[in-house]
């Protein structure tokens, strides 16, 4: 693995680490799965060129192989450019003592994530269960559930003022 540079925050290393080892983890298996499925079309009589047209149409079409791999990644991207965001909230956020975990109240909310909707702890709390999209509600990573610093909202005096004036 590529030596990271020293000046980047401990949780983006952090998270640039897992997300490496399950990029190197998802190109072995598909080379496993490219390596069985030459090896058994071989077996079965089939010639390298009509082997190489099936795998380009499934590259090309994001079939069972190729598509899969795809999918993997573009989650695990998902995954990791989410984990460095909520890393940054809770970097700025330091100085806050309870988040609540916000949910989005519609046909694909989890029975896990309504539980959870609304209840306030710490940090270390949350993370102890997990984190939203860490995999640990019925959701997994498909959570779009989000921690929100719990407390009294302060309103200027003025009140809430949106747009210009």
């Amino acid at each position: 693995m590529p030596e990271l540079p020293e000046n980047i925050p401990e949780h983006i290393r952090e998270t640039m680490t897992i997300s490496l080892s399950a990029m190197a983890l998802e190109a072995e298996k598909v080379q496993l799965t490219l390596q069985q499925f030459i090896q058994r079309g071989r077996a079965a009589g089939i010639d390298l060129a009509e082997l190489e047209r099936i795998l380009l149409n499934d590259l090309r079409t994001g079939g069972q192989i190729f598509g899969d791999f795809r999918a993997n990644f573009k989650s695990q991207m998902r995954y990791s450019l989410e984990e460095v965001a909520r890393g940054e909230i809770f970097e700025q956020h330091k100085e806050v003592e309870r988040w609540a975990w916000v949910a989005i109240s519609d046909k694909l909310l989890c029975p896990d994530c309504a539980v959870r909707n609304g209840k306030v702890q710490t940090l270390d709390e949350w993370r102890s269960i997990g984190l939203p999209g860490a995999g640990t509600t019925i959701c997994q990573r498909s959570c779009r559930c989000m921690l929100s610093p719990a407390g009294s909202l302060e309103i200027p005096k003025d009140g809430i003022v949106r747009g210009k004036q």
